[in-house]
């Protein structure tokens, strides 16, 4: 379903983060109107994270690695508090939130979805730039 119909003002180029990121973030390449979900912004939460990664891959850390760096931490976290029984993990897990790491807070709905709202992102003089507008977890409704 088309999300101009439904008010949303959505430019001509809606893309994924990963896609903006690898095939036109580049210097040379300038892409106009591109609008993504911006599911990592560096910061000072993750600024320790991002020296320990840049000098070890020698290159900032993406999105997939700074939400690897936080899974597997709620993972271990739960191991240490709940030993290793699968049904004990899992309720750690869901105990931990709300959980404070590199990508922002973290925190669970009663059926354990993230309730983090996402921003959009967009590309300026060459860098990657969040937009203003926040779209929450439940605006969309249950249709996507």
């Amino acid at each position: 379903m088309p999300l101009r119909p439904k008010g949303i003002p959505v430019p001509r180029h809606l893309l994924s983060e990963g896609i903006v990121r690898f095939r036109f973030f580049s210097p040379e390449r300038v892409v106009k109107a591109a609008v993504f979900p911006l599911l990592f912004m560096h910061g000072k939460e993750s600024a320790a994270f991002e020296k320990v990664f840049t000098a070890r891959f020698g290159r900032r850390p993406d999105y997939l690695a700074a939400y690897t760096y936080d899974a597997v931490n709620i993972l271990v976290d739960a191991i240490r508090k709940a030993g290793l029984n699968r049904a004990l993990i899992h309720d750690a897990v869901r105990s931990l939130s709300p959980w404070q790491g590199v990508t922002g807070q973290i925190r669970w709905d009663p059926l354990g979805s993230n309730t983090r709202s996402v921003s959009l992102g967009t590309i300026r003089c060459g860098h990657v730039q969040k937009l203003s507008q926040k779209i929450s977890a439940g605006s969309l409704g249950s249709r996507f």
